[in-house]
C-alpha cells in the first residue's frame, strides 16, 4: 500500500489497529480529513486506482491496519468492496454533500 501515499497515511495514522482511540474517535478523525477537498479528492482518486491495481491486497491491508482477520474475506473482490464501503463511500457522500451545498 506504500505506493498510495494518502491511503497509506490514513491506514497508518488513523485506522491502524494498534491505535488506542475508540472507534468513534477514529471515525471522527477520518471524517475531519475528508472535509478538506484538497485531501478528499486525491484520496478518492488513489482509492479508485488501488481498487484496480492487481499488486495491492486489500485483504492484507484490512488484516494489518484494521485488525480484520483475513478469513473474513472470501477474496480480494470482497475486501475491495469492504474498503470501498469504509473509505470511498464516506468520501463520496461528503463530496456530493459539498457539491450540493455549493450549487453543483
Amino acid at each position: 500500500m506504500e505506493k498510495y501515499l494518502l491511503i497509506n497515511s490514513v491506514l497508518t495514522n488513523i485506522f491502524d489497529c494498534q491505535n488506542t482511540l475508540p472507534n468513534v474517535e477514529v471515525d471522527e478523525l477520518f471524517r475531519d480529513q475528508l472535509l478538506y477537498c484538497e485531501f478528499r479528492r486525491p484520496f478518492m482518486a488513489e482509492l479508485l486506482a488501488s481498487f484496480s491495481d492487481g499488486e495491492i491486497s486489500w485483504i492484507d491491508a484490512m488484516d494489518r491496519y484494521l485488525g480484520i482477520n483475513r478469513s473474513n474475506f472470501a477474496d480480494e473482490t470482497e475486501a475491495r468492496a469492504f474498503a470501498k464501503e469504509v473509505f470511498y463511500d464516506p468520501a463520496m457522500a461528503i463530496e456530493l454533500e459539498r457539491s450540493a451545498s455549493y450549487g453543483g
